[in-house]
């Protein structure tokens, strides 16, 4: 019910704000080529990095995003078979961009250093340091988050399964280092032990971001080794000028494991609908010296978002489970027949973002999220050994602004948090 009337109260502070003159904001367009064959490109994902303002290009290679500021912006183009391109670009007024993309085969490159001089947020965070995406993202995508990064300089992971598995980072990990998802925290307790999962699917991801150093304290003086945030963008920033999508189909022998994921964005009128479905599962992990019992897993993560985009900004929701039922292998010290593990999770997240017609006040942000965790063991197939609930409820008012005297383009806000045990 809180949540309820807070999304009312947002919904009605910047829905009447529709008188907004749109004078500030400009539209975006152009069309994706390639490069050597000049023919058009279609299901180029397209990100305007510092507003998080991200669409597709159509059918017919053609893009638009709505409600762009004034200002400079960093620009990336990003698809599977061609070389991920950034470019500066200047918005003063509506614009329209020819990008020409090269083909490609085979890269080196897994990790594209970001530098951002602005701290405009939406599903993004700011001062990235690193972004795994595009072609980068799916060649290394692994069947959890700590695996899809293990090939990033300073990553390592600790696990203990085959779901278990957690991002280190350079030697630093558990609430030393934080995970979010579009921003939000994921509200699971996998930093409290190594036996809790991490409530994240990389596989609907368009992309990963990496922040450390001075970003990390806006999160908590623990985030010492750094932020980690998987970037969904199921509350839409800005609309798609068609529906479109996306499909996912992996495996592994190793395990015997097979995973899948549609996202869909359909945009109507002023609201774009947005709705992600993955699933995996997988067995028993083999090994040169035998099989690893009790490693199986079976999970599904469904989630459905709606975003109101207009000029002045955009306000939406989400809803989102995910439902995760894995094994944790005996140890002749603990659990000598080991632990099965059901996992559940519901989310429910409120965003909003209003672009200010000042000189040196440019956005205003605000976002609300609520996490029920649920989290049994058995120790047998009928005999509950732990059963625990929480309840995270975070809550965050960002405005961000211009350069001031030796300050440069920043941000001042509000965060909370709280935790209930059930």
């Amino acid at each position: 019910m809180n949540s309820i009337l807070i999304f009312l109260t947002l919904l009605g502070v910047f829905s009447g704000t529709t008188e907004f003159s749109g004078e500030g904001s400009f539209i975006l367009s152009g069309t994706v080529f390639d490069k050597e064959a000049q023919e058009t490109i279609p299901f180029a994902y397209i990100h305007l990095e510092e507003l998080n303002r991200t669409t597709t290009s159509d059918i017919d290679g053609n893009f638009e995003l709505k409600n762009v500021p004034e200002g400079s912006y960093t620009i990336s183009i990003h698809r599977i078979g061609y070389k991920t391109q950034k470019r500066e670009i200047n918005v003063s007024d509506n614009l329209s961009l020819k990008i020409e993309l090269t083909p490609t085969i085979l890269s080196s490159e897994t990790i594209e250093v970001v530098s951002s001089n602005s701290e405009l947020t939406g599903s993004n965070i700011g001062h990235i340091s690193e972004t795994v995406s595009g072609a980068s993202l799916r060649r290394n995508l692994g069947n959890t988050l700590a695996n899809t990064l293990a090939n990033v300089p300073g990553f390592d992971q600790r696990s203990l399964g085959n779901s278990t598995s957690r991002p280190v980072i350079r030697g630093l990990g558990d609430e030393r280092v934080i995970i979010l998802q579009d921003g939000l925290s994921t509200g699971d307790v996998s930093d409290q032990s190594a036996d809790h999962a991490v409530s994240v699917d990389p596989i609907a991801s368009s992309e990963i971001e990496i922040a450390k150093g001075a970003v990390a304290l806006e999160y908590g003086a623990n985030a010492v080794g750094g932020i980690i945030n998987v970037v969904n963008n199921l509350i839409s920033t800005s609309q798609s000028a068609n529906i479109n999508g996306a499909a996912t189909i992996g495996g592994q022998t190793v395990n015997t494991s097979t995973s899948g994921a549609i996202n869909v964005s359909v945009p109507f009128g002023s609201f774009e609908l947005n709705t992600h479905l993955n699933g995996k599962i997988g067995g028993d992990t083999n090994t040169p010296l035998g099989k690893i019992e009790n490693t199986q897993y079976a999970t599904t993560n469904s989630a459905l978002g709606l975003s109101y985009v207009r000029n002045w900004g955009y306000i939406g929701g989400s809803l989102g489970t995910y439902l995760s039922n894995y094994g944790i292998p005996p140890d002749p010290n603990g659990h000598p027949d080991g632990v099965d593990i059901e996992m559940r999770k519901f989310n429910y997240s409120l965003k909003g973002e209003y672009l200010l017609d000042n000189s040196f006040f440019k956005t205003i942000e605000a976002d609300f999220a609520i996490n029920n965790y649920n989290h049994k063991e058995f120790e047998t197939t009928s005999s509950v050994g732990t059963e625990f609930g929480l309840v995270t409820t975070t809550s965050q008012i960002d405005i961000s602004h211009g350069e001031i005297g030796l300050l440069e383009n920043g941000k001042i806000g509000v965060w909370g948090s709280s935790k209930t045990m059930l």
